[in-house]
């Protein structure tokens, strides 16, 4: 049933969805969304606001470190259907479908009580889906390592946004 679908998305390749595709997927790389959120996150550690620290720490990188670590338990190879790019590692669970997730639900975490909120959701929507559907065009991917993915992080991030709301409410943090 996977390859299926696989199959079926690439009955669709174009050579200008060649051409976008890898750029878009870009946009999740792992390695890069992990270091952007700690960056972000120690922004906001040196500004003291460390709830939002703790968000993007804790959130995205720590759910990367998490995907990262069960790649190399369950150690899933990836699809083999066609010529595809070189892509490294193991299947599953797929790191991009984790990191994209990670970053919208965190932003959307963070702009929850602003006027934001609707376009948080619906951008993050957007970039998440777009994300998952350029793993599987481009054959890196079946369909339940992207699901595995959004899953993970979104229990995770979930968790996290527990310990925030935790960490202001009890004032555990100077916040």
């Amino acid at each position: 049933m996977e390859k299926d679908i696989l199959l079926a998305i690439h009955s669709q390749a174009t050579p200008l969805l060649d051409a976008v595709v890898p750029m878009v997927t870009a946009l999740a790389e792992p390695v890069f969304v992990g270091a952007f959120a700690v960056a972000i996150g120690l922004v906001y550690a040196y500004r003291r606001k460390w709830a939002w620290a703790v968000l993007w720490l804790g959130g995205v990188a720590g759910a990367g470190a998490i995907a990262y670590g069960l790649k190399h338990i369950v150690a899933r190879p990836r699809p083999e259907l066609w010529e595809r790019l070189a892509e490294t590692g193991y299947s599953l669970p797929s790191g991009h479908a984790v990191a994209s997730m990670a970053v919208a639900l965190c932003v959307a975490a963070m702009l929850w009580r602003t006027k934001w909120r609707r376009l948080a959701v619906v951008l993050g929507s957007l970039y998440v889906l777009l994300i998952g559907f350029t793993r599987l065009y481009l054959g890196v991917h079946y369909p339940t390592d992207i699901m595995a993915g959004w899953l993970l992080s979104a229990a995770w991030v979930g968790l996290v946004v527990i310990v925030v709301q935790q960490i202001r409410k009890h004032k555990i943090l100077d916040i």
